[in-house]
């Protein structure tokens, strides 16, 4: 193969496996919102309950579905903080390979390693990554549903509260 194939083919796969990274950053982020939202949806429901005395059968229904689901948002965000996902062994660009080298084995592995080597270990990364994103994605988007559905309960869970808490 030629040298700019050669070339072209890394500078690819580098910006593909960028890519794939990006797209981590993205999930973060949107878990951060949604794990904000949750708390502070749970406690603004807390601070307002009235005295567990005057709580009506359907009121506890609609606080335990509301924790329910709100539990369900926070197990979905913590799963998808942790995928379960296997390394290609050994790698000179996952930094969880890159540790279990000293110093001197990764310089002398790093340089006697040619662009062969190095664009499989790319392609293998991105695949990685892509595994990583995906099922950080599909935890995510049930935290959100799960999200949505507690809304349903904790809306009328609000208006109730506020509706037994007696004016002061």
């Amino acid at each position: 193969m030629a040298e700019v194939d050669e070339r072209y083919l890394i500078d690819s796969a580098e910006k593909n496996l960028q890519r794939q990274i990006e797209w981590v950053s993205r999930v973060e982020t949107r878990s951060s919102l949604i794990f904000g939202i949750s708390v502070g949806m749970l406690g603004y429901l807390a601070s307002i309950l009235p005295h567990f005395s005057i709580w009506p059968c359907w009121f506890i229904f609609l606080l335990i579905a509301t924790l329910g689901l709100k539990i369900a948002v926070i197990g979905f965000l913590f799963r998808a903080q942790f995928p379960r996902t296997e390394a290609p062994k050994p790698s000179l660009i996952f930094f969880g390979e890159i540790v279990k080298f000293d110093l001197d084995e990764f310089m002398r592995r790093a340089k006697s390693c040619d662009w062969e080597q190095y664009l499989d270990d790319l392609l293998a990364q991105t695949h990685v990554n892509g595994q990583i994103v995906s099922s950080k994605f599909i935890f995510v988007k049930r935290a959100m549903i799960s999200l949505l559905i507690s809304s349903i309960f904790w809306f009328p869970a609000v208006l109730f509260a506020r509706m037994l808490t007696p004016l002061s």
